[in-house]
């Protein structure tokens, strides 16, 4: 766990005025503990987060918990249906409140001395305590929250970062899809044996994508670009071609790449031709999402640092949450979304949802693993990024810069 505002020490302090762009990262940045710290402090206390979806809180008292660098929040709904970021520690001697992941409370009631909270974070009740005792100044710390299209992002910083164009963003290109109206039909939770960076990077390029991604570049054109010239002209056809039908839809298509000051991407780009999902066989898997036009809608891809990646088709998305828990160990979340009145075995299989991008997480997860315990060894050096991989430049643009400010 990491608190306050520490210092730079020499050794980052020469590596980030060390950094060549272009160029992969040092070996510390990936391994070294007081590297880790920093990126505690100064990203992730400070950065907003990606801490789940709204499905997962659907009446008031639902919650689950998002833990991070020593701290847990509440998620949750209060009887006015707004959504509370609170701080999972008892205002009276510190005692964790929700000891499970998730569930349902009528009040927040810690176990220990049965102070009880309501779900706003106000003292209801503490027993015995002093004439005079005002209970008022004794709620629940709250930490900064909103949800943006369904997706609920927390800052534990007390000046968080503006959000007002990551939010437009999203909005503009996730309208239709009705995001809010989802739920979760599948949740699945991986450790990575790898440095959080690692899993970053590889999110930001598809060269690696035709020589490890089989069933993603069944779906996504683009993603098997990679292999020729021939093949990165024909999905320049197919996205183009894509993109005239999807305005007169009233879709937007004026992608917003990643680019010099930004931390967030948000794209609508083509599947294979005949293709309606990112399914196995490009049919779909759902029934459709919000009010679409139709199914061939492509598919939404979102990145958002530090930890969001998330994909959303016309029947169904995934969204992928990457939590740091020590420099070479990741917590990786996933969770698969579909209609909110879709009924699982009639309407949808959660296998055949989950299918592609489960698939593809698992090869990435391998690959990350494999990744760090190269950058493990003394031999590693920092290598040249290809054209292909200027996502992965881009990103660490970003973590430079975080660091440096």
């Amino acid at each position: 766990m990491t608190t306050g505002n520490h210092p730079p020490s020499s050794l980052l302090s020469d590596l980030l005025a060390s950094h060549r762009l272009g160029w992969s990262l040092a070996r510390p940045f990936y391994v070294a503990p007081e590297i880790f710290v920093a990126e505690m402090c100064h990203i992730f206390r400070r950065r907003w987060l990606f801490a789940g979806h709204v499905g997962q809180i659907p009446r008031a008292g639902d919650y689950f918990t998002y833990e991070i660098d020593g701290e847990s929040l509440v998620l949750l709904r209060d009887h006015k249906n707004e959504l509370r970021a609170l701080y999972n520690v008892c205002r009276h001697r510190g005692a964790r409140i929700c000891g499970e992941g998730a569930g349902h409370v009528e009040r927040l009631k810690c176990p220990y001395h049965q102070w009880v909270y309501g779900l706003d974070g106000g003292l209801v009740a503490s027993r015995f305590m002093a004439s005079g005792f005002d209970g008022a100044q004794f709620g629940l710390y709250a930490a900064h929250v909103r949800a943006v299209e369904g997706l609920i992002f927390v800052c534990l910083s007390d000046e968080p970062a503006d959000f007002t164009e990551v939010e437009c963003d999203l909005r503009a290109h996730l309208t239709f899809h009705h995001l809010a109206d989802a739920k979760v039909c599948s949740t699945r939770r991986y450790r990575v044996r790898s440095n959080w960076k690692l899993i970053d990077e590889n999110a930001r390029e598809c060269y690696h994508c035709p020589g490890s991604h089989p069933q993603y570049c069944g779906a996504v054109i683009s993603a098997a670009a990679a292999t020729s010239a021939t093949a990165t002209e024909r999905a320049r056809r197919v996205q183009t071609a894509q993109e005239s039908r999807w305005r007169k839809w009233g879709l937007a298509t004026d992608g917003k790449p990643f680019h010099e000051g930004t931390y967030h991407s948000v794209n609508r780009y083509a599947l294979h031709p005949g293709a309606v999902s990112e399914s196995l066989d490009g049919r779909p898997v759902a029934p459709l999402m919000g009010n679409l036009p139709d199914r061939d809608v492509g598919v939404v891809g979102v990145g958002i640092y530090p930890n969001l990646l998330a994909e959303v088709c016309s029947d169904h998305a995934v969204t992928l949450r990457f939590t740091p828990l020590e420099p070479q160990l990741t917590e990786v979340e996933m969770q698969w979304l579909v209609r909110g009145d879709a009924r699982e075995g009639i309407d949808y299989d959660p296998e055949s949802v989950e299918a592609v991008w489960r698939a593809t997480a698992e090869q990435d997860w391998q690959l990350c693993e494999l990744n760090q315990q190269g950058v493990n060894s003394t031999h590693y050096e920092p290598g040249p990024y290809s054209s292909l991989e200027w996502g992965c430049d881009h990103f660490d643009r970003w973590y430079v810069s975080q660091l440096r400010d």
